[in-house]
């Protein structure tokens, strides 16, 4: 009887080791924030999943896999495609590559339907030598589609950052891929908000996509992010994304951040439509007004200085999102509008519609304005192009709306009731 005593004592004390209780949250991101300290250069795959492009959207979950490489200071380079299946149709597939180099960011962007090319490759530049902040690093806005990473981050400041905006509790240790992983989890804090809100790239993973809540999983022995879910519901995540083949302080050649455009494609500078995008962000907008005071004026002696085109004497007010009938947003019963992007109506949905106003008006759409409405029975924040007399005006309207920003993609016409 004894022996079966001290047996059983045994076998308590093996599962009880087994059973750890987890770290407390500040010790977890402790250690992830000394990893990150240590970090020169990376590499990384990317697995992701995400149930859709737009909240509400009715469609199977995107597939994406996006190879990364990074250096300090501030180099980053993601390859990226995206695969998602459409209902009575040819899977929906995008190739999208960023390449930031320190001074100039680099975007190849392409898309089709099957074999039905949509979109042919197009290549943009962005010159950022004078505009990159250690809080702005590049501009976010391009690619629209999910890299994996925080728009405008590289990965040491999407960890950071998303170690930052939640308030995190945590929870039993799993493993991911076999490896045995840290994992805490939580909301954004209010505080968190505030500085999202601050920021002159919102951390948002992609456009329409809610990141309310978040799961972090750190491997046990690296301290580095293995793993993290995002979403409105943590039961229930709207992207995942996984690291694999990552590699910490190895060899990555500099040669991978040059960027040479195919030979007879021509790059679309747009520095300017960039620097009027970035007009509307609080802490750039003074270094923008400097940059345009450095230009050569190229005006002959008494000339007078024709008006500034690109900064504005103010900064341009984010639009006042309160209308919940269409009588209220100045939309006449009849008229038609193109839908073109909708989003969760909460605060940060409100904030994602404000910037979309502010960058459609930077690209010449002035007839935008945004409305409350309730889609596949979620409350959302809506931003319509129009309103126009007629069904026929407002087809005519879309294809130009469309060549945007292939955001707009999906969007949709409506008659106003």
């Amino acid at each position: 009887m004894k022996r079966f005593v001290i047996l059983g004592l045994i076998a308590l004390m093996v599962l009880g080791a087994g059973c750890s209780k987890p770290r407390q949250p500040n010790e977890v991101i402790g250690d992830a924030n000394k990893a990150l300290d240590s970090l020169e250069s990376y590499s990384a795959t990317i697995n992701m999943t995400m149930s859709s492009l737009s909240p509400g959207a009715e469609s199977s979950p995107a597939s994406i896999v996006s190879k990364i490489a990074g250096r300090s200071p501030v180099q980053l380079l993601t390859d990226t495609e995206m695969t998602q299946p459409v209902s009575g149709g040819a899977n929906y597939s995008a190739q999208y590559k960023m390449l930031f180099d320190g001074e100039n960011q680099w975007v190849e962007l392409s898309d089709k339907q099957g074999d039905a090319i949509i979109t042919p490759k197009n290549i943009l530049k962005v010159s950022l030598k004078d505009i990159v902040t250690p809080d702005n690093m590049f501009d976010g806005y391009y690619p629209p589609y999910p890299t994996g990473l925080l728009v405008g981050h590289d990965l040491p400041a999407t960890v950071r950052t998303m170690l930052k905006l939640y308030s995190f509790k945590s929870v039993p240790a799993q493993k991911v891929d076999g490896i045995k992983c840290e994992v805490i989890e939580g909301d954004l804090s209010e505080a968190g908000l505030e500085e999202l809100y601050k920021q002159d790239n919102p951390p948002t993973l992609a456009r329409g996509l809610n990141i309310t809540s978040a799961r972090l999983y750190f491997d046990k022995e690296t301290h580095f992010i293995k793993k993290y879910e995002a979403g409105s519901d943590l039961k229930k995540p709207e992207f995942t994304a996984v690291f694999n083949d990552v590699k910490l302080n190895k060899d990555v050649s500099p040669s991978l951040f040059v960027y040479a455009p195919p030979e007879g494609v021509q790059a679309k500078d747009i520095k300017d439509i960039t620097l009027n995008v970035m007009k509307t962000k609080p802490r750039l907008a003074e270094k923008v007004k400097e940059l345009e005071k450095q230009k050569p004026s190229g005006k002959k002696p008494g000339e007078k200085t024709p008006p500034d085109k690109v900064t504005p004497e103010k900064e341009t007010p984010a639009p006042d999102i309160t209308p919940k009938t269409d009588t209220e947003a100045g939309v006449a019963p009849g008229k038609w509008g193109i839908r073109l992007i909708y989003y969760e109506n909460n605060k940060m949905g409100k904030h994602l519609a404000s910037r979309m106003v502010a960058w459609l008006n930077a690209n010449g759409v002035s007839n935008v304005f945004t409305r409350n409405e309730r889609i596949g029975g979620v409350d959302n924040v809506s931003v319509y192009a129009g309103p126009y007399d007629t069904k026929d005006a407002a087809e005519k309207d879309m294809p130009g709306l469309q060549s945007k920003r292939s955001a707009f993609k999906d969007c949709d016409l409506v008659k106003f009731k």
